[in-house]
């Protein structure tokens, strides 16, 4: 009887004592680029969830979770400056979404060891050209109030989209997590700049 309890006992410290050495060492499994099984918590009201990645991202899911997170970052930096043009609660609530959708990415990327593309950048700097390069053309757009609601709706509409082919390529059940939730988000602010 001793003997049972005390093979027990040491399965179940086994058991505990692997995942959680995983998640404490450095980088998890793997190293850079979604290689690993890094792990990261999230506070959701008074509960902390641990989340771990699973395997490795491959060279689209990388290139997407990055292009997801400078999307985000564009979507925030036009609701901002079109804000301090137009005023309005519109801009200024959807922008603040923007920043948490950013913050979940930058979380996803965190976790699989991704560098984050928008880290240090100011409001309106970006590091690819072809982005700065469309921030500066939807705010050229946007001269009229109109105009910068039809601007964030068409900003919406690329972000469903992107999120709905990011959705379609991920295999990793916390990446399609993260995504389904932005794509809800980008749903509802549509609705807000059509009504």
């Amino acid at each position: 009887m001793k003997t049972r309890i005390t093979v027990a006992a040491m399965t179940a410290a086994a058991l505990v004592a692997i995942p959680t050495a995983a998640m404490a060492a450095p980088g998890g499994q793997g190293g850079p680029h979604g290689k690993g099984g890094a792990a990261t918590q999230q506070r959701s009201g008074d509960c902390t969830r641990t989340e771990v990645s699973v395997g490795a991202l491959t060279e689209s899911q990388l290139a997407t979770l990055k292009s997801m997170a400078e999307e985000e970052k564009l979507a925030h930096d036009v609701y901002v400056a079109l804000d301090e043009k137009f005023g309005g609660v519109v801009f200024e609530r959807i922008a603040a979404s923007e920043a948490k959708h950013l913050n979940a990415l930058r979380r996803v990327m965190a976790r699989y060891n991704v560098a984050d593309p928008t880290a240090g950048m100011a409001d309106g700097e970006f590091a690819s050209d072809s982005v700065k390069q469309l921030y500066d053309e939807l705010l050229a757009k946007a001269t009229t109030l109109e105009e910068a609601m039809a601007v964030g709706a068409d900003i919406e509409r690329m972000d469903i989209a992107d999120l709905k082919d990011a959705i379609a390529d991920a295999t990793q059940r916390d990446l399609k997590r993260v995504y389904n939730n932005l794509l809800r988000g980008s749903q509802r602010h549509l609705v807000a700049f059509t009504r």
